[in-house]
């Protein structure tokens, strides 16, 4: 047994770590990450979704919560569920807007980037749960994957805590200020403020139309956020995310977990092929204007240091084909391409089938060239169109 530090705050918080070890190089960090928490005498809630190691893990933490939902949300659920997303309900924050030429600016809302948030939150919901019943005053969100800091984790909890007091603050939450959102991975907040809050205590992780008519589409950042807010407009201490990082652990945010140092790494032949399917993201979808209908391609390289070339382009409805022009996608760098080919209203009705996307996929670091495929039902195509409608005033 550990002793305690001389440290108030000490005894009235619960560290929430948020994991997926699904592998013996993870279980290995994690026990390392533990270990390090209860040598300070911290407590510790490990909730996750994976049964992985379990034995050893529930060795080194006070609480730990096993959830076997793991429910990632899919694009389907998504388009289906689309008819919950009403102008004043959705959140446009983490956006990315895009122009159409004769159509205007169209908003592409990305939730296939973060499939699964719904997963995620809830293992803070557990976290939070066990914490309001055994009375735990402030409980800190801690993401798995984080190194161990320079100093000791106690500290963190004093001085940060004893600021968020003297301020009158009840969430402190660190704010990437070069992006303009924060960061899920480290907060602290007041217990309460999460347990009352009538949109964060819902029965949202159940099903889709749950999920999706609370949060409509808001992002996992997003949500911590807003909960947070919800004790006020004043209510939440923002810390930017890099000096946080430099001042306790000695690195930047992109240096500091373990799948920011794996994925940082030069790609191997193998990697390539995870890299382009993780990092290129596509949007094929119809559109309607002027009676005509049409598609819409959008492409988004989400990666901060690999670039694609795609080439052999090729969209494919009904018996019409059309070429795409090749381009590079640069790092955050987005594509677009639309076309009037599917017809006008009176004759949408009488087509079936899909829309085709075919494409290469080169890997500028590397030599691995491969083919990536997409079909969208047209006879989704109204349901894309209300997910796509919104523009920006």
């Amino acid at each position: 047994m550990y002793p305690r530090m001389e440290n108030k705050y000490i005894d009235d918080s619960l560290v929430i770590v948020g994991a997926h070890q699904d592998s013996m190089e993870k279980l290995s960090h994690t026990m390392d990450m533990l270990l390090s928490l209860k040598r300070s005498g911290i407590n510790v809630c490990f909730v996750t979704h994976c049964n992985y190691g379990l034995d050893k893990i529930a060795e080194a933490c006070d609480y730990l919560i096993f959830d076997s939902n793991n429910t990632f949300v899919n694009d389907y659920e998504l388009i289906n569920c689309c008819p919950l997303f009403k102008p004043e309900g959705i959140s446009q924050r983490w956006s990315n807007w895009y122009s159409v030429p004769n159509l205007g600016l169209f908003s592409s809302f990305m939730a296939r980037h973060a499939p699964h948030q719904r997963s995620a939150l809830s293992l803070i919901k557990n976290g939070i749960n066990l914490a309001s019943r055994n009375n735990y005053e402030w409980t800190i969100y801690l993401e798995y994957d984080y190194s161990q800091p320079l100093v000791d984790f106690g500290d963190i909890i004093k001085d940060q805590i004893e600021d968020m007091v003297s301020e009158g603050k009840d969430s402190l939450l660190l704010m990437r200020k070069n992006e303009g959102f924060i960061s899920g991975g480290f907060s602290i907040y007041r217990t309460e403020i999460f347990q009352q809050n009538e949109m964060f205590s819902s029965r949202w992780e159940k099903d889709s139309i749950s999920w999706f008519g609370t949060f409509r589409n808001m992002f996992f950042e997003e949500i911590i956020e807003a909960v947070a807010c919800s004790g006020g407009e004043d209510s939440v201490l923002y810390r930017d995310e890099e000096e946080f990082f430099q001042k306790y652990w000695g690195k930047s945010g992109r240096e500091l977990t373990l799948y920011k140092a794996l994925t940082g790494k030069s790609p191997s032949k193998d990697f390539s092929r995870i890299t382009a399917i993780e990092y290129l993201k596509y949007s094929l979808f119809p559109y309607k204007a002027d009676g005509k209908y049409g598609v819409v391609l959008a492409c988004y390289n989400i990666s901060d240091h690999i670039s694609f070339r795609i080439s052999s382009s090729t969209l494919k409805i009904s018996e019409v084909e059309i070429k795409i022009p090749d381009f590079i996608a640069e790092p955050g760098s987005w594509f677009t391409f639309h076309d009037q080919v599917i017809g006008d209203i009176d004759s949408i009705s009488e087509l079936n089938g899909h829309l085709h996307l075919e494409f290469d996929v080169k890997n500028l670091e590397e030599d691995y060239v491969h083919r990536i495929c997409q079909k969208v039902p047209v006879s989704d195509i109204e349901k894309f169109w209300l997910l796509r409608r919104l523009t920006k005033e």
